[in-house]
């Protein structure tokens, strides 16, 4: 079950309602917490983190790490959960996370 969005800051405040996907052109917020993690999108919005009582879990720069570029202009456009597994959509790609944190799949 999905629970509370969050917003961009790691500071974030709750929004009232829950969801399973946010999409950053449609809304203020970057994330969602889901089984008392919040997993949301950087300020680069190419770098996807999972905190847990305001610790980081794990972060990865998932853009940089798919397109085996140093210097990509993509950005995330939006997360969602799906089956248990991240999915950050980004220029048309997608990316599949495991909730651990490692990459399930790259690519279109």
């Amino acid at each position: 079950m999905i629970q509370n969005s969050y917003a961009q800051k790691r500071n974030a405040e709750r929004i009232t309602n829950s969801t399973t996907s946010i999409f950053f052109d449609q809304t203020g917020y970057r994330g969602f917490k889901y089984q008392n993690i919040n997993y949301f999108v950087d300020e680069d919005l190419q770098t996807v983190v999972a905190m847990k009582n305001g610790k980081i879990i794990w972060k990865r720069n998932v853009v940089l790490e798919c397109e085996k570029s140093k210097s990509s202009k993509s950005k995330i456009q939006g997360l969602k959960l799906h089956k248990g597994l991240l999915h950050a959509i980004y220029s048309g790609n997608d990316i599949w996370i495991e909730l651990d944190g490692s990459i399930f799949i790259c690519g279109g």
